[in-house]
């Protein structure tokens, strides 16, 4: 039960009962996303339970579920669109009203949760005999950041800078070179996360107190970056976006800003340069599919990007690990054991 980042509580609640269209799932592992230590993001909603990125087994099926059984190993979405509302078919699923009111019963960081019934029939997937719980967990970040590289326009022959090379950072990185992108240079200002992304394939990893735009165009033949993607919204980061991208590039908005935080847009510069903002929110039903399919296949490695792995009753440790973002990535957490 959340209350604060600092204060993450074990406590007794009921086995939550499920109905027509419901499943009851064993969670088996849990990701702890750096959007769950937001506290502006969290704590006027609290107490409450959190988590997200799950796997685990199916325990019971209500009425009406036809998919699946007990027994059968899934890993689910979290928020589900509705597919029908005028932001739905204009792509833009995860803004859709239905979307965040779907979601985990009571929340990831429990022992057991109801599978909503758009979850069953829109979220669910049976997971391959030789996939880990945990890698299956990775589903729903993977999915988030496929969404953004979409928008962003990640492809074939791009530049791109990925500045922050957090957990997000280094799945943005990954996906950039599966995507084909034919050179990522990644920024941090903490040697873990930079020996981090020099691991997960960044072609050049800078300090991000450095002249990161300077930087950029000197191993870029003296050319911007066709996409930056911004995992850290401190204001010299935004900067360093700003100053980074090449006319006609675009600028993704990925991580998560405070409520009153504000990114000033030199109009002229961008207008005259058709330079493109571009903000991504969660993950839609393709993206996610997309994502899933690439942790099927073995292409990303996220088995490496757990840096603890902990049982239910360390989450307050796990909170406290992923809030000072020193030397961890991914913490993961084990209701059941680790497995």
């Amino acid at each position: 039960m959340y209350y604060r980042n600092d204060d993450v509580r074990i406590e007794e609640a009921p086995v939550p009962e499920i109905g027509h269209g419901e499943m009851l799932l064993k969670v088996m592992a849990t990701g702890i996303c750096g959007s769950d230590v937001h506290e502006f993001y969290r704590v006027h909603k609290a107490p409450l339970v959190l988590g997200h990125e799950l796997s685990g087994i199916v325990e019971k099926v209500g009425d009406g579920v036809e998919d699946f059984e007990p027994g059968d190993r899934i890993f689910c979405f979290h928020h589900v669109p509705c597919g029908a509302c005028p932001r739905c078919i204009n792509g833009h699923e995860t803004a859709c009203d239905t979307f965040k009111k779907v979601h985990f019963y009571p929340g990831g960081f429990a022992d057991y949760v109801r599978i909503h019934p758009l979850q069953e029939r829109l979220g669910a997937i049976k997971l391959p005999d030789n996939m880990d719980f945990e890698v299956a967990a990775f589903g729903e970040p993977v999915g988030c950041c496929v969404r953004g590289q979409r928008l962003g326009k990640v492809g074939p022959g791009k530049k791109v800078l990925v500045i922050g090379s957090g957990i997000a950072g280094v799945l943005h990185i990954q996906l950039a070179k599966i995507f084909g992108a034919s050179l990522v240079v990644a920024t941090d200002i903490h040697p873990f996360r930079m020996q981090a992304a020099e691991t997960f394939g960044a072609d050049h990893v800078l300090d991000g107190k450095d002249d990161v735009a300077a930087r950029f165009r000197e191993l870029n033949d003296g050319w911007g970056a066709d996409v930056v993607i911004l995992n850290a919204m401190a204001p010299s980061a935004i900067q360093q976006a700003m100053d980074a991208v090449e006319k006609g590039g675009t600028i993704l908005v990925f991580g998560l800003g405070g409520p009153d935080q504000t990114m000033e847009i030199p109009l002229g510069k961008f207008l005259a340069g058709e330079i493109s903002v571009v903000t991504s929110y969660s993950g839609g039903p393709v993206d996610s599919h997309i994502g899933f399919n690439l942790l099927k296949s073995g292409q990303l490695n996220v088995k490496d990007m757990i840096t603890h792995r902990l049982p239910l009753e360390k989450v307050q440790e796990g909170f406290s690990l992923t809030a000072k973002a020193g030397e961890s990535l991914k913490v993961m957490l084990f209701p059941h054991g680790i497995v």
